[in-house]
C-alpha cells in the first residue's frame, strides 16, 4: 500500500501526460519492451520526462521512478513499434 501511495506521488511531482519528442506513444498505450537483460515486460505507459534525454518513457513498473528508452520498445497496443 505503500509503495502504490509513493508511486502515485512520483506520477503526479513528476511525470508529464506528452512525451517532450515525438515518439508515437501516449499515456495508457500497452508495450512489449526488452529490457537491458532482454527479458521481455508488457506494461502501459504512464507517462513522460519533461526533458529529452535517453530514457523519458515512464511505466507502469516495479521501478516507476527509472524511464525507458523509445528503442527498447517494440509493440505497441499489439502492433509493431519502431522508435522515430
Amino acid at each position: 500500500m505503500a509503495m502504490e501511495r509513493e508511486k502515485s506521488k512520483f506520477i503526479k511531482d513528476h511525470v508529464y501526460p506528452d512525451p517532450p519528442i515525438e515518439c508515437g506513444l501516449k499515456v495508457g498505450d500497452t508495450v512489449k519492451w526488452r529490457n537491458d537483460n532482454g527479458v521481455v515486460w508488457e506494461n502501459k505507459v504512464v507517462g513522460f520526462d519533461k526533458d529529452v534525454r535517453d530514457r523519458f518513457i515512464y511505466l507502469d513498473t516495479d521501478c516507476y521512478w527509472f524511464p525507458e528508452r523509445p528503442d527498447c520498445i517494440f509493440e505497441v497496443n499489439g502492433k509493431p513499434y519502431k522508435a522515430l
